[in-house]
């Protein structure tokens, strides 16, 4: 499991899936299609 990133100012910061369901479920929303379970999972698949 990923415990940290490095963000581009250089900082090392906690991992956050649920930053990467957010975008998955914005990028959805923008195509009206897919639900917020469905973020998940696919965020779930991302991280594994």
């Amino acid at each position: 499991m990923i415990k940290s990133i490095r963000k581009r100012e250089g900082q090392i910061v906690p991992f956050d899936q649920g930053r990467i369901t957010a975008a998955v479920l914005k990028a959805m929303t923008a195509v009206s299609e897919g639900s917020p379970e469905e973020a998940e999972k696919i965020s779930d698949k991302v991280v594994k």
